[in-house]
């Protein structure tokens, strides 16, 4: 199963991954994790340090950010098929922490500067995961856990994040308020029951 995590900063997203990770193996799964997009022809993780200041840079210019979006559109392509795929056909459980659609809640985080429907449009041609998890956690949570972004943008990408579950059959939203164990049981629970 291809599994992809969203949700905003402050959230857990890495923690809430890392023990997902761990139980899985426990249970004697094959697990692998990658971060926004898997590398191709190989399943060699790439290790970068995190981003503290997701908004910190200049946007893009238009030009430059749809030539970004059709690279992302043949990158997400190549590494499905040459790589999700083929760990897929492994009995593999693939976890991403963010994918291509983070990039329709939080456009400023990739630099993007061009229209919205844009990046929706070719979200249909990116291979979608089996499930999205969102993970969630009020506002005021978010920014004592990490205040990368100001409180309105995390109210902001809260409420988007929620809205774009809703347009989905494949996810759920999961709440890491609770103990991290209570937030992997229900996760686990939602993979076994799709």
């Amino acid at each position: 199963m291809f599994v992809v995590f969203l949700g905003p900063d402050g959230v857990g997203k890495s923690t809430v991954i890392e023990h997902l990770e761990k139980t899985l193996k426990l249970q004697e799964k094959k697990v692998i994790k990658f971060h926004l997009c898997a590398p191709i022809f190989s399943t060699h993780k790439r290790k970068g340090a995190p981003n503290n200041n997701p908004h910190g840079e200049l946007p893009r210019s238009l030009l430059s950010s749809i030539l970004k979006l059709l690279y992302f559109l043949i990158r997400y392509n190549l590494a499905y098929f040459f790589t999700i795929t083929k760990l897929l056909n492994n009995n593999y459980i693939v976890l991403m922490d963010r994918y291509y659609h983070d990039m329709l809640i939080d456009p400023r985080r990739y630099r993007y500067s061009g229209p919205k429907w844009l990046v929706n449009f070719i979200s249909k041609f990116v291979p979608s995961p089996d499930y999205f998890i969102v993970l969630d956690a009020p506002a005021e949570v978010l920014q004592m856990r990490a205040n990368e972004v100001t409180f309105d943008e995390s109210a902001r990408q809260r409420n988007e994040y929620h809205n774009f579950i809703r347009q989905r059959t494949n996810g759920r939203v999961i709440s890491t308020i609770d103990d991290i164990n209570n937030s992997v049981e229900k996760i686990i629970k939602q993979i076994e029951l799709h």
